[in-house]
């Protein structure tokens, strides 16, 4: 049973017009991030669109990330705003960076349901973010779609203890995602990720939706390699293997370094371009220096560059572990390099499966490394085989994961939880 509506939401539904919808995000553009990127995309479209007015709110963490400044909607100026951290935050952050005071965020959510006439509360986080949309939700008598990017509980203990613990993960998460039990629609970025919600929060399995990560097919697409970007990288007369990646330890970066020396052995030219950051990034470059292994680190780039260093890999690599983070999701690097074009060798964990089933690139089983090598060595010396990967993922990818296409699975969610029809079931 659906358990909070607004009046003036089917009001607005009946009328014809567009309800106005708070969206509760993490961190904002102009931050690069999968998650940043996926909120970033969804609600510019959304803005354009003829079923939901979007208004947002970005978390303090915003600061965090060192971004003082947020980018507004296209054509909606002061739709978007971000919150200042509280006191208490400033102070818990010298020792724990990513805290959330969840009572500040309640009110400033509180407030500009007020300011802004809100409807309905969108949150695109989980934990302490989404219980504190719940608590508001539930006191203004709001409908509240609860959205889940990643497995949180996955990410804590691949970032800790480097492995999953499913006996101690299932409690956790149930914990870290209790405010989905109040949720009037779940939206999940992955089919993989849905399956695992459904399994945790059975009761609520009938309001579980599924919104997968997209792709700009008008910024990502197949491009001239840049001669001036090649020489700064020094990549001339190189085979790049690459990713464009966060480097967190569940990428399985490592494994690429680990494998460079024999590769070299086979593929004399090859060379190791890594796009990105995050916490083994310094760990990976001290070790390529000391091994003095063919790798350049681009660090992490602007947004809309992407796709130029997308166009200098000869052949795309997503090496990531099997651990519960990365079986319940659906890396938006991977379509991303798609639309461009790349040819792929990834692990088979999580969407993977399924964006690169039918040819559109190879798959390796988990944790067989040298398969994953004898991959890469097959690719690069059989260039019929990368472009026919290559095409294959680029026709896939902009027939079916386009935001526009994404973007228009929202509207048969917010006409069902918004429908006079739905409000008479409650």
């Amino acid at each position: 049973m659906i358990q909070y509506h607004s009046e003036n939401v089917i009001k607005n539904m009946t009328d014809g017009k567009k309800p106005r919808v708070l969206h509760i995000v993490e961190s904002w553009h102009p931050r690069v991030a999968g998650y940043t990127i996926r909120s970033w995309a969804l609600l510019t479209a959304q803005a354009t669109s003829d079923y939901a007015n979007p208004f947002v709110l970005v978390s303090s963490r915003q600061h965090m990330y060192g971004h003082s400044e947020v980018t507004q909607l296209p054509n909606q100026p002061n739709h978007v705003a971000l919150l200042e951290p509280s006191a208490r935050e400033k102070m818990v952050r010298k020792g724990y960076g990513s805290y959330i005071d969840t009572a500040h965020l309640a009110c400033e959510i509180d407030r500009l349901c007020a300011t802004w006439s809100i409807d309905a509360i969108h949150c695109h986080w989980s934990s302490g973010m989404g219980r504190a949309a719940a608590a508001v939700a539930q006191k203004r008598k709001l409908p509240l779609i609860a959205e889940v990017r990643f497995d949180l509980t996955g990410a804590v203990f691949s970032e800790t203890v480097g492995r999953s613990a499913a006996l101690l993960e299932w409690p956790l998460r149930r914990y870290f995602e209790q405010y989905l039990r109040s949720a009037d629609s779940i939206v999940a970025a992955s089919y993989t990720l849905a399956d695992l919600l459904s399994n945790t929060f059975s009761e609520q399995a009938d309001r579980i939706h599924v919104v997968p990560n997209g792709v700009d097919c008008a910024a990502f697409y197949p491009q001239e390699k840049e001669p001036k970007l090649i020489g700064a990288l020094e990549l001339d007369g190189k085979f790049v293997i690459g990713s464009t990646s966060n480097m967190l330890r569940y990428e399985g970066l490592e494994t690429l370094l680990d494998l460079l020396p024999s590769l070299q052995e086979q593929l004399p030219n090859c060379h190791l371009l890594l796009v990105g950051d995050g916490t083994q990034r310094a760990q990976l470059e001290r070790r390529a220096q000391e091994e003095k292994l063919p790798v350049t680190f681009a660090g992490s780039v602007p947004k809309e560059d992407v796709v130029r260093y997308l166009n200098l890999i000869d052949l795309f690599v997503v090496p990531r572990l099997d651990l519960s983070i990365t079986r319940y999701a659906s890396p938006l690097k991977v379509i991303e390099a798609m639309a461009c074009g790349c040819a792929i060798v990834g692990t088979g964990v999580g969407d993977i499966l399924m964006l690169l089933d039918d040819e559109r690139g190879l798959l390796v089983a988990p944790h067989s490394t040298q398969k994953f090598a004898a991959a890469i060595v097959s690719l690069a010396r059989d260039s019929a085989q990368r472009q026919r990967l290559s095409q294959n993922a680029q026709e896939w990818s902009r027939e079916y994961l386009s935001w526009r296409e994404t973007v228009d699975l929202y509207r048969d969610i917010y006409a069902h939880l918004f429908s006079p029809k739905t409000r008479a079931s409650d």
